[in-house]
């Protein structure tokens, strides 16, 4: 049994999550996507699919205010994507499945980390 994240989903006859239905508010949340800085050198990208195990580009926008694909994703067989990729300055990703596109995800640099007094090693 797979708990669908923060309840988009009712679960189906006797709380069979095989045959989980979407609610109706899923609507509003066409393509849910969180990157999140780890550690100096990787990015936990996630994403909830409409359909389980999709192609996905991830991109990341240019100076120019153009976006590049920097990665192609899959998500699970729940229609999960968590993956961890190796990110180390700040940037503002976006995904891409089909025709449809995420709303842009600032993602802070690494910070930095100085060693003063009282600091651990």
């Amino acid at each position: 049994m797979y708990p669908r994240p923060a309840g988009l989903y009712a679960p189906g006859p006797n709380g069979d999550t095989a045959l989980a239905r979407p609610k109706p508010f899923l609507r509003g949340f066409t393509l849910p996507f969180d990157p999140l800085r780890v550690n100096r050198r990787q990015v936990r990208v996630w994403a909830l699919l409409m359909r389980p195990s999709e192609p996905v580009a991830l991109q990341r926008e240019l100076r120019s205010g153009r976006w590049r694909t920097i990665a192609n994703l899959r998500g699970d067989r729940y229609g999960v994507l968590n993956t961890l990729l190796r990110s180390t300055g700040a940037e503002r990703l976006r995904l891409r499945v089909g025709t449809l596109t995420s709303a842009p995800a600032p993602v802070p640099g690494a910070p930095s980390f100085s060693k003063g007094r009282g600091a651990s090693p």
